[in-house]
């Protein structure tokens, strides 16, 4: 964790396999994650089609083709854990992934 809390940016490659029960096969997506201090997270997809979504200051944004559409977090309370985990845990921040992380008490 400290070695997280001290980076500034972090950039990963990924691949994603969905297995949906309406599929034969996985469905298949690829991109990049970024995230940046002190909560900015992205997440490109580049295959099988171009896609951007963006979480920062409590903002959901998603960017498909010439179509934007932003969520305010807020409203989708579910998303909430999960992003702010995901976001406390790349920032090294333990007492938050511990306290609030998905399935913990909040």
């Amino acid at each position: 964790m400290a070695l997280l809390a001290a980076r500034e940016h972090a950039r990963a490659h990924f691949i994603q396999r969905q297995y949906l029960s309406v599929l034969d096969q996985p469905l298949l997506s690829s991109g990049e994650l970024s995230y940046d201090r002190p909560g900015h997270l992205e997440q490109r997809i580049l295959k099988p089609r171009a896609q951007t979504l963006l979480y920062d200051a409590g903002q959901v944004t998603l960017e498909r083709g010439r179509h934007r559409y932003q969520l305010d977090v807020r409203s989708y309370p579910q998303l909430l854990p999960f992003l702010e985990s995901l976001s406390a845990t790349l920032a090294g921040d333990r007492a938050v992934v511990i306290c609030c992380g998905p399935g913990g008490v909040g």
